[in-house]
């Protein structure tokens, strides 16, 4: 099941996520695509935005860390209005 919370996509909330999570280093990272944008929680796509879906959140239970790094995430998108849908499974490695 999936869920919809907004709607949008732009680079830049991935960027205002990071800037939130004070010490993160580079384990929780964008990746700009031909075809959209990547998150990364160390080397696990933990989000994907394209302009035909959206942003995509995986719902995938993992680290403690990548928990807090999923939860800035959202926050951010949130508090920039664009919406995302969860996905319950793991997101595709490989994109």
């Amino acid at each position: 099941m999936t869920k919809t919370i907004a709607r949008g996509t732009t680079p830049a909330a991935p960027i205002k996520a990071r800037e939130a999570f004070h010490n993160n280093g580079s384990s929780f990272r964008g990746e700009p695509r031909d075809d959209g944008y990547v998150v990364y929680s160390y080397s696990t796509i933990i989000a994907r935005s394209t302009p035909e879906e959206g942003w995509t959140l995986t719902g995938h239970k993992y680290s403690a860390t990548t928990s807090r790094h999923m939860s800035s995430l959202r926050q951010a998108l949130n508090a920039l209005g664009h919406a995302f849908t969860t996905s319950p499974d793991p997101l595709p490695q490989r994109y």
